[in-house]
């Protein structure tokens, strides 16, 4: 079963790549009916990935296991992915369709718009990067109840350094070089 779901992992991810390949090719030499192709290639490969890591159809799951139920907060990540998609596109789109939508304009028009369009995408790239950032900060964040921004100077004693378990030794100068003449023995 686990063989079965890296091959249809890998060949997803390998769908993928060559849907990028395709569209990209077929956008940057002028071609668009290439794009096409690599587009639906790009499609597939991602829906296999997402149909292996939540086991969508029986053939991928375990007898008796079922579906892999989506998280209370998983909905949120969707904001980053379309933050991140829309930015690719307008990168992609200042390269190679701004320049064939206004080639009948003047050069520093045309110049402006793929300048625009380039910082809009790097723009909404940035931001997603960010969300991603601050969401996994928040998913992986172990949760406690103090509240407080900055925290007392005795809070590993405060939280829980009872007798039984193991002290952190205090330091000490000559404890990380033995060289150093330790300060309690002159």
């Amino acid at each position: 079963m686990r063989a079965r779901r890296r091959l249809v992992n890998a060949l997803s991810l390998i769908a993928v790549a060559v849907g990028v390949t395709l569209t990209l090719s077929g956008m940057l030499s002028g071609a668009l009916y290439l794009s096409l192709p690599g587009a639906l290639a790009f499609g597939a490969g991602i829906f296999g990935w997402v149909a292996v890591r939540r086991r969508l159809f029986a053939w991928l799951r375990l007898p008796g296991e079922s579906a892999l139920k989506r998280g209370e907060r998983s909905r949120w990540w969707i904001l980053p992915h379309v933050l991140a998609a829309a930015g690719t596109a307008s990168i992609l789109g200042c390269f190679s369709v701004v320049p064939i939508i206004y080639a009948h304009v003047d050069d520093t028009l045309r110049r402006n718009h793929i300048v625009m369009w380039g910082e809009i995408g790097t723009t909404l790239l940035i931001f997603a990067a960010l969300i991603y950032g601050m969401m996994a900060l928040g998913e992986y964040t172990q949760q406690d109840d103090d509240e407080r921004v900055l925290r007392p100077t005795d809070y590993a004693q405060q939280k829980g350094t009872s007798g039984d378990a193991p002290q952190i030794p205090r330091y000490r100068p000559g404890m990380l070089n033995p060289r150093h003449k330790d300060d309690s023995s002159s």
